[in-house]
Protein backbone atom coordinates (compact mmCIF):
# COMPACT_ATOMS: atom_id res chain seq x y z
CA UNK A 1 0.00 0.00 0.00
CA UNK A 2 0.87 3.66 -0.47
CA UNK A 3 -0.12 6.22 2.17
CA UNK A 4 0.07 9.41 2.92
CA UNK A 5 -0.22 11.20 6.15
CA UNK A 6 -1.54 14.51 5.63
CA UNK A 7 0.23 17.40 7.82
CA UNK A 8 1.67 14.74 9.64
CA UNK A 9 3.43 17.02 12.17
CA UNK A 10 5.89 15.83 14.24
CA UNK A 11 5.04 11.95 12.84
CA UNK A 12 3.15 9.99 15.45
CA UNK A 13 0.32 8.83 13.40
CA UNK A 14 3.11 8.29 9.89
CA UNK A 15 4.87 6.07 12.38
CA UNK A 16 1.91 3.56 13.32
CA UNK A 17 0.91 3.92 9.68
CA UNK A 18 4.54 3.16 8.58
CA UNK A 19 4.49 -0.01 11.07
CA UNK A 20 0.57 -0.92 10.03
CA UNK A 21 2.02 -0.68 6.09
CA UNK A 22 5.19 -2.43 6.55
CA UNK A 23 8.82 -2.38 5.00
CA UNK A 24 6.85 -2.43 1.13
CA UNK A 25 4.96 0.31 1.22
CA UNK A 26 5.84 4.01 1.08
CA UNK A 27 4.01 6.23 3.80
CA UNK A 28 4.81 9.82 2.97
CA UNK A 29 4.71 12.61 6.02
CA UNK A 30 3.19 15.63 4.30
CA UNK A 31 3.90 19.03 6.41
CA UNK A 32 3.92 22.09 4.92
CA UNK A 33 6.67 24.89 6.36
CA UNK A 34 4.28 26.35 9.15
CA UNK A 35 3.43 22.90 10.40
CA UNK A 36 7.56 22.08 10.58
CA UNK A 37 8.03 25.88 12.59
CA UNK A 38 4.99 25.63 15.03
CA UNK A 39 6.09 25.74 18.63
CA UNK A 40 10.09 27.02 17.96
CA UNK A 41 10.13 23.73 15.46
CA UNK A 42 9.01 21.30 17.89
CA UNK A 43 7.31 19.19 14.63
CA UNK A 44 10.71 19.36 12.47
CA UNK A 45 12.77 18.12 15.48
CA UNK A 46 10.46 15.10 16.84
CA UNK A 47 9.81 13.68 13.37
CA UNK A 48 13.12 13.99 12.10
CA UNK A 49 14.06 12.05 15.16
CA UNK A 50 11.39 9.97 15.18
CA UNK A 51 12.72 8.84 11.57
CA UNK A 52 16.59 9.24 12.45
CA UNK A 53 19.01 6.20 11.54
CA UNK A 54 16.42 5.25 9.11
CA UNK A 55 14.22 3.97 11.61
CA UNK A 56 11.06 4.01 9.48
CA UNK A 57 12.65 3.24 6.12
CA UNK A 58 9.61 3.46 4.11
CA UNK A 59 8.97 6.96 5.66
CA UNK A 60 9.42 9.17 2.53
CA UNK A 61 8.97 13.32 4.15
CA UNK A 62 7.41 15.80 1.76
CA UNK A 63 7.60 19.15 3.43
CA UNK A 64 5.62 20.78 1.21
CA UNK A 65 2.52 22.49 0.78
CA UNK A 66 -0.49 20.42 -0.22
CA UNK A 67 -0.89 21.88 -3.15
CA UNK A 68 2.69 21.08 -4.65
CA UNK A 69 2.59 17.08 -3.27
CA UNK A 70 4.37 16.02 -6.69
CA UNK A 71 2.33 12.24 -6.07
CA UNK A 72 1.03 10.94 -9.55
CA UNK A 73 -2.79 10.55 -9.54
CA UNK A 74 -4.55 7.80 -8.51
CA UNK A 75 -1.60 6.35 -6.50
CA UNK A 76 -2.15 6.05 -3.34
CA UNK A 77 -4.79 3.83 -1.35
CA UNK A 78 -5.47 5.92 1.19
CA UNK A 79 -4.77 8.70 3.67
CA UNK A 80 -5.17 10.25 7.11
CA UNK A 81 -5.18 12.95 8.86
CA UNK A 82 -5.97 14.00 12.91
CA UNK A 83 -6.86 16.95 13.95
CA UNK A 84 -5.91 19.27 11.35
CA UNK A 85 -9.23 19.35 9.04
CA UNK A 86 -11.07 22.15 11.36
CA UNK A 87 -7.93 24.54 11.03
CA UNK A 88 -7.92 24.44 7.30
CA UNK A 89 -12.06 24.86 7.63
CA UNK A 90 -12.11 27.79 9.91
CA UNK A 91 -9.70 29.35 7.68
CA UNK A 92 -11.98 29.19 4.82
CA UNK A 93 -14.13 26.15 4.35
CA UNK A 94 -13.70 26.23 0.54
CA UNK A 95 -10.19 25.52 1.67
CA UNK A 96 -11.07 22.48 3.05
CA UNK A 97 -13.47 21.35 0.13
CA UNK A 98 -10.02 22.08 -2.03
CA UNK A 99 -7.80 19.92 0.38
CA UNK A 100 -9.93 17.20 0.22
CA UNK A 101 -10.62 17.60 -3.41
CA UNK A 102 -6.98 17.36 -3.85
CA UNK A 103 -6.20 14.12 -1.73
CA UNK A 104 -9.10 12.52 -3.65
CA UNK A 105 -7.30 13.00 -6.92
CA UNK A 106 -4.33 11.06 -5.70
CA UNK A 107 -6.50 8.29 -3.96
CA UNK A 108 -7.28 5.07 -6.77
CA UNK A 109 -10.78 4.77 -7.12
CA UNK A 110 -11.91 2.73 -3.85
CA UNK A 111 -9.42 4.39 -1.87
CA UNK A 112 -9.97 5.40 1.20
CA UNK A 113 -9.06 8.43 3.43
CA UNK A 114 -9.30 8.59 7.52
CA UNK A 115 -10.27 11.82 8.79
CA UNK A 116 -10.37 12.53 13.15
CA UNK A 117 -11.28 15.82 14.33
CA UNK A 118 -12.55 17.84 17.38
CA UNK A 119 -16.62 17.83 17.56
CA UNK A 120 -17.60 21.32 17.81
CA UNK A 121 -20.72 22.82 19.05
CA UNK A 122 -22.66 24.66 16.30
CA UNK A 123 -24.06 27.40 18.92
CA UNK A 124 -19.96 28.02 19.97
CA UNK A 125 -17.08 30.06 18.12
CA UNK A 126 -15.59 26.25 16.77
CA UNK A 127 -12.55 28.68 14.98
CA UNK A 128 -11.84 29.66 18.62
CA UNK A 129 -12.16 26.67 20.36
CA UNK A 130 -9.85 24.45 17.24
CA UNK A 131 -13.25 22.87 16.42
CA UNK A 132 -15.52 22.01 13.73
CA UNK A 133 -18.79 20.05 13.62
CA UNK A 134 -19.21 16.73 12.58
CA UNK A 135 -21.61 18.12 9.99
CA UNK A 136 -19.70 20.36 8.96
CA UNK A 137 -16.52 17.83 8.33
CA UNK A 138 -19.33 15.75 6.28
CA UNK A 139 -20.42 18.61 3.98
CA UNK A 140 -16.88 19.19 2.58
CA UNK A 141 -16.02 15.65 1.96
CA UNK A 142 -19.39 15.28 0.33
CA UNK A 143 -18.73 18.83 -1.48
CA UNK A 144 -15.16 17.30 -2.22
CA UNK A 145 -16.46 14.40 -4.22
CA UNK A 146 -16.12 11.58 -1.52
CA UNK A 147 -19.01 8.47 0.09
CA UNK A 148 -18.99 9.51 3.31
CA UNK A 149 -19.45 7.10 6.77
CA UNK A 150 -18.77 8.08 10.29
CA UNK A 151 -18.08 6.20 13.96
CA UNK A 152 -18.32 7.24 17.67
CA UNK A 153 -15.61 5.20 18.68
CA UNK A 154 -13.55 8.30 20.03
CA UNK A 155 -16.96 10.35 20.86
CA UNK A 156 -16.43 11.50 24.41
CA UNK A 157 -20.10 12.47 25.78
CA UNK A 158 -18.19 14.15 28.95
CA UNK A 159 -17.01 16.74 26.70
CA UNK A 160 -19.19 19.85 26.65
CA UNK A 161 -17.47 21.13 23.34
CA UNK A 162 -17.23 24.84 24.98
CA UNK A 163 -13.72 24.69 25.73
CA UNK A 164 -10.30 24.92 23.92
CA UNK A 165 -9.26 21.37 22.63
CA UNK A 166 -5.67 22.49 24.31
CA UNK A 167 -7.52 23.03 27.56
CA UNK A 168 -8.86 19.73 27.34
CA UNK A 169 -5.93 17.66 25.69
CA UNK A 170 -7.15 14.07 25.04
CA UNK A 171 -10.36 14.44 26.14
CA UNK A 172 -12.03 16.01 23.43
CA UNK A 173 -15.25 14.55 21.88
CA UNK A 174 -13.79 13.46 18.04
CA UNK A 175 -15.53 12.06 15.36
CA UNK A 176 -14.08 9.79 12.78
CA UNK A 177 -15.08 9.89 9.32
CA UNK A 178 -14.26 7.42 6.56
CA UNK A 179 -14.09 9.12 2.73
CA UNK A 180 -14.17 6.55 0.06
CA UNK A 181 -13.26 7.99 -3.61
CA UNK A 182 -16.18 6.29 -5.81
Amino acid sequence: MQVLDVIAASGYCTEALAMTVGQDGPVYAQNPDFVLRMREGYNVKALSARLSNNRLANVVRLDTELTDLQLTANSLDAAFTALNLHDVYNRSPEAAVDMLSNIKSLLKPGGIMGVVDHNGDPSQDNAKLHRMTQSQAIEVAEKAGFIVESSDVLANPNDDKSQNVFASRGATDRFVLKLTKP
